[in-house]
């Protein structure tokens, strides 16, 4: 009995139908098999259940990887702000101090999400012994006070990473995600190390330009030679209606940070040095705004215990030593290691240090070395 056409396009037919559908099984075996290896790797160390690989940021997007930095429970102290205070060591710092500090600070951090990041620091660590706040332009600038500086876009900062939501913790399924996956798990299985600590720290400066003074001070006042700042004449008054007129909305933010800590907690806030050239002209309204800015953080800071406020952003050896610096307001790690030492140890003594003026004189238990 021969074969008939109809039998031969059925049996086609099925045979199509069997590839298709072991095509179909295949991909989704594959599509399932790649997000079940998202989810064990677990990249970023958002979900609820994850297993305790030792993770760490793996590229420079600080956003999406400190949050995990600050669940961590091998640290007990934090340093929070913007790239203003990321050269601030914990290596150098966790002696000196006691603790075992993350550097949670973000390039461009709109006081927003510095809150946002201290928010998920003290979830995991409610009685922190010591936390560091810089208080720099951002604070300062009612420009500034936006919810995203740095985060160009609002998906460059990923609120549902900062939430108390865990429902939305469940990582996107895409060729990003993959890849973000791919280079954590070759970082966990030691195929290839960390590119940066998992303390938070990273010395930026060393893919800045070379330290050449030539260059330094081209970024500094526009040219190869240094220029003087000369003072506003005559100049201008500091009366009640123009201090009056100074609006500093971030200091809430400060303020709330500050009220939620509780009193056994060191609580340090630096004002960074700026170099003398970017800071407020002497005789300026600029100058008495800032001078009116200062004085309001002093006075907030002061009223909590425990509390100590240093002011570096003043004229002094360093900030009118362009060597000490990468462009305006970035210093060295050169001086943000004496920056840790003034902090521990000349924060208790009664000495004059011409680099800083100190207010809150923590003259308390915990800061007594």
């Amino acid at each position: 009995m021969g074969i008939t056409v109809n039998s031969f396009i059925s049996n086609s037919d099925a045979r199509w139908k069997g590839f298709v559908r072991i095509l179909i099984i295949a991909f989704v075996g594959l599509f399932a098999a790649g997000y079940l290896f998202i989810l064990i790797v677990d990249p970023y160390g958002m979900l609820p259940i994850s297993f305790d690989f030792d993770r760490g940021p793996i590229t420079a997007e600080q956003r999406f990887f400190y949050p995990n930095l600050a669940k961590k429970s091998q640290f007990d102290s934090a340093i929070i702000g913007t790239s203003t205070i990321r050269l601030l060591n914990p290596d150098d710092v966790n002696p000196l101090l006691e603790s075992k500090f993350v550097n949670l600070a973000m390039n461009a951090a709109s006081v927003f999400e510095q809150e946002a990041i201290f928010d998920v620091f003290l979830r995991y660590h409610p009685y922190p012994k010591t936390v560091i706040f810089g208080v720099d332009h951002v604070y300062f600038d009612k420009n500034n006070y936006a919810k995203h500086i740095g985060a160009v876009k609002p998906e460059h900062f990923p609120e549902w990473m900062y939430d108390e939501n865990p429902l939305n913790d469940w990582l996107p399924y895409n060729w990003r995600t993959m890849q973000i996956t791919l280079k954590q798990f070759k970082c966990i299985t030691g195929m290839r190390p960390f590119k940066f600590r998992v303390d938070g720290y990273e010395d930026f400066t060393k893919t800045m330009f070379a330290h050449d003074i030539d260059h330094i001070r081209e970024v500094i006042y526009g040219s190869k030679t240094p220029k003087e700042k000369k003072p506003v004449e005559p100049a201008v008054q500091a009366t009640p209606e123009l201090i009056k007129s100074f609006a500093f909305p971030a200091i809430g933010h400060l303020d709330r940070m500050l009220s939620r800590l509780p009193d056994t907690t060191r609580k340090i806030v630096i004002f960074p040095p700026f170099h003398i050239y970017h800071q407020a002209t002497p005789g300026s309204e600029e100058a008495v705004k800032w001078q009116e800015f200062k004085r309001r953080v002093a006075d907030l800071v002061c009223r909590y215990q425990n509390a100590a406020l240093f002011d570096f952003m003043i004229e002094s050896p360093i900030t009118t030593r362009d060597e000490n610096y990468f462009d305006k307001t970035h210093y060295s790690v050169t001086v943000a290691k004496k920056i840790a030492h003034w902090i521990a140890r000349e924060g208790v003594s009664q000495a004059d240090n011409p680099n800083f003026n100190r207010y809150c004189n923590p003259m308390t238990a915990s800061f007594k070395r």
